[in-house]
């Protein structure tokens, strides 16, 4: 009976630190270069953290069996605007992945810079982890604290009205 009731407050625990994924839609690129292409926006109710990867598309499906391959992509940087915000910029990870640490609440754009050789579509995936304020954590704690203490003062109020019948 006890693992349960642990089992039960550590996934009440855990889902406060659920994360909501997302993707931008393709936005149509061509030239050379290309700097600040917006592709696309979100908004943050409170301190969170970004990860992600940037993506192209590696051909074009023209009819069934038949497809034309677009030229590659060269990401060299991914930036977030926010209008109450500087802007935050960081260079590319390995495989076009970024993260963008600690961002505050507001409405942020992706913003892609690159070169290419011809035209191409290019867009991002995303996920958007809450980065929980110590506040907070500390509440849940708290509280977590005070059913475990009733829990356990009602064990204790069952086990002595058992063993007086």
């Amino acid at each position: 009976m006890g693992i349960k009731k642990i089992t039960g407050a550590v996934l009440i625990a855990l889902s406060s630190f659920t994360a909501n994924a997302a993707s931008t839609s393709p936005v149509q690129v061509a030239g050379p270069a290309f700097a600040d292409i917006e592709l696309g926006s979100f908004n943050l109710t409170g301190t969170s953290d970004v990860v992600g990867t940037l993506g192209f598309a590696p051909y074009v499906l023209i009819a069934p069996g038949f497809q034309i391959a677009l030229p590659s992509v060269s990401f060299s940087a991914i930036s977030a605007y926010n209008s109450a915000q500087a802007v935050t910029t960081v260079g590319l990870l390995a495989g076009d992945a970024f993260v963008f640490s600690g961002l505050s609440s507001g409405l942020y754009k992706f913003m892609a810079s690159g070169s290419l050789m011809g035209s191409n579509f290019i867009g991002a995936q995303y996920t958007v982890t809450p980065v929980p304020e110590p506040e907070t954590f500390a509440m849940l704690l708290a509280g977590l604290g005070v059913v475990c203490a009733l829990g356990r003062r009602r064990g204790k109020l069952f086990t002595t009205t058992k063993t007086a019948q």
